[in-house]
Protein backbone atom coordinates (compact mmCIF):
# COMPACT_ATOMS: atom_id res chain seq x y z
CA UNK A 1 0.00 0.00 0.00
CA UNK A 2 1.45 3.69 -0.73
CA UNK A 3 0.78 6.57 2.26
CA UNK A 4 -2.26 7.98 -0.49
CA UNK A 5 -4.20 4.50 -0.29
CA UNK A 6 -4.22 5.05 3.62
CA UNK A 7 -7.29 6.78 5.45
CA UNK A 8 -6.46 8.32 9.01
CA UNK A 9 -7.93 6.24 10.39
CA UNK A 10 -5.87 3.45 9.42
CA UNK A 11 -2.78 5.17 10.21
CA UNK A 12 -4.30 6.16 13.77
CA UNK A 13 -5.06 2.08 13.86
CA UNK A 14 -1.03 1.82 13.02
CA UNK A 15 0.42 3.78 15.75
CA UNK A 16 -1.44 2.20 18.38
CA UNK A 17 -0.12 -1.07 16.98
CA UNK A 18 2.96 0.39 17.33
CA UNK A 19 3.50 0.55 13.75
CA UNK A 20 4.06 3.32 11.61
CA UNK A 21 3.77 3.88 7.85
CA UNK A 22 7.25 4.51 6.43
CA UNK A 23 6.85 6.05 2.69
CA UNK A 24 11.00 4.84 1.88
CA UNK A 25 10.01 1.25 2.24
CA UNK A 26 6.05 1.65 1.15
CA UNK A 27 5.27 -0.14 4.37
CA UNK A 28 4.25 -0.41 7.79
CA UNK A 29 7.13 -1.23 9.91
CA UNK A 30 8.00 -0.52 13.75
CA UNK A 31 9.89 2.07 15.19
CA UNK A 32 12.55 1.90 17.46
CA UNK A 33 14.31 4.58 19.50
CA UNK A 34 17.81 5.09 18.39
CA UNK A 35 19.16 3.30 21.76
CA UNK A 36 16.74 0.21 20.95
CA UNK A 37 18.33 0.30 17.31
CA UNK A 38 21.84 0.34 18.64
CA UNK A 39 21.05 -2.60 21.19
CA UNK A 40 19.48 -4.78 18.73
CA UNK A 41 22.37 -5.07 16.30
CA UNK A 42 25.39 -4.77 19.14
CA UNK A 43 26.43 -1.26 17.86
CA UNK A 44 26.86 2.20 19.29
CA UNK A 45 24.42 4.93 19.49
CA UNK A 46 26.71 6.89 17.31
CA UNK A 47 26.91 4.51 14.85
CA UNK A 48 23.26 4.46 14.33
CA UNK A 49 22.76 8.36 14.01
CA UNK A 50 25.93 9.01 11.81
CA UNK A 51 23.74 6.14 9.42
CA UNK A 52 20.49 8.10 9.96
CA UNK A 53 22.21 11.44 8.93
CA UNK A 54 23.56 9.50 5.85
CA UNK A 55 19.75 8.41 4.71
CA UNK A 56 20.34 4.51 5.39
CA UNK A 57 18.17 4.29 8.15
CA UNK A 58 15.20 5.64 7.54
CA UNK A 59 13.65 8.34 10.80
CA UNK A 60 10.18 8.51 11.24
CA UNK A 61 8.19 10.54 13.71
CA UNK A 62 6.30 8.48 16.50
CA UNK A 63 2.58 9.68 17.43
CA UNK A 64 4.48 11.88 20.64
CA UNK A 65 6.53 14.12 17.64
CA UNK A 66 9.85 11.62 18.69
CA UNK A 67 12.15 10.77 15.69
CA UNK A 68 12.51 7.15 15.77
CA UNK A 69 13.99 4.81 13.33
CA UNK A 70 12.34 2.41 10.79
CA UNK A 71 12.96 -1.17 11.67
CA UNK A 72 12.84 -2.39 8.66
CA UNK A 73 15.56 0.30 7.12
CA UNK A 74 17.92 -1.16 10.22
CA UNK A 75 17.58 -5.11 9.16
CA UNK A 76 17.96 -4.40 5.66
CA UNK A 77 20.88 -2.35 6.28
CA UNK A 78 23.02 -4.59 8.48
CA UNK A 79 21.64 -7.79 6.65
CA UNK A 80 23.18 -6.37 3.24
CA UNK A 81 25.90 -5.33 5.23
CA UNK A 82 29.60 -6.83 4.38
CA UNK A 83 31.03 -8.82 7.55
CA UNK A 84 34.08 -7.43 8.57
CA UNK A 85 36.87 -10.26 9.41
CA UNK A 86 38.23 -10.60 12.98
CA UNK A 87 41.17 -8.93 13.86
CA UNK A 88 44.11 -11.36 15.14
CA UNK A 89 43.48 -9.98 18.84
CA UNK A 90 39.91 -11.42 18.74
CA UNK A 91 40.95 -14.82 17.54
CA UNK A 92 43.77 -14.82 20.35
CA UNK A 93 41.56 -14.23 23.21
CA UNK A 94 39.16 -16.88 21.97
CA UNK A 95 42.05 -19.32 22.06
CA UNK A 96 42.94 -18.54 25.33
Amino acid sequence: MTAGRFTNKQRIKLRLAGLAFCPRCDKAVELLTFDEAARSFNTDLQDILLLAENGDLHRLYNRRAKVMICGKSLVDFFESRRTRLLDSHFVNSMSA
